[in-house]
């Protein structure tokens, strides 16, 4: 289902990124690396802890930056009521590049993860929405389409 979700709004992306163009006039060379761009700084690295030890993980998407809403998958939250996320941090002279290394942000868990309150769940549908306690700057929202 993640990927699922992922390809969608990775489509959309693309979609509105050659919106308005001709049907004639091919989309850029590089519209896929211009979508990734896009939407790598929306996306968020989501973690659930469901006691003993135990972590849930997943994905998930600023979709809405100004209500500081996350939406992710239900799975990965579950029934618990606060959530942490880490949104990626981008290393090389032109910061296109995210930091891919789960340990830098385990590291660096209480500088980087945000906290969240699971604010709305869809178990059937498997979504949830998180409200994060706050937004980092360069974190850019991708809103879900009105269709």
């Amino acid at each position: 289902m993640r990927r699922t979700l992922f390809a969608l709004l990775l489509l959309g992306s693309l979609a509105s990124l050659t919106a308005g163009r001709p049907k004639s006039e091919p989309a850029p060379a590089d519209a896929a690396a211009s979508a990734y761009q896009r939407v790598i700084r929306s996306t968020a690295w989501v973690h659930s802890d469901r006691g003993a030890g135990k972590v849930a993980t997943g994905t998930g998407t600023l979709v809405d930056r100004s209500r500081r809403l996350l939406l992710t998958n239900y799975h990965v939250v579950g029934d618990v009521r606060r959530a942490t996320v880490y949104f990626p941090e981008f290393e090389g002279r032109e910061a296109k590049r995210a930091i891919a290394d789960r340990k830098h942000y385990q590291d660096r868990a209480g500088k980087l993860g945000i906290g969240g309150e699971v604010v709305e769940l869809d178990k059937g549908a498997d979504l949830a929405l998180v409200r994060l306690d706050r937004v980092p700057e360069g974190i850019a929202e991708l809103p879900l389409a009105a269709d």
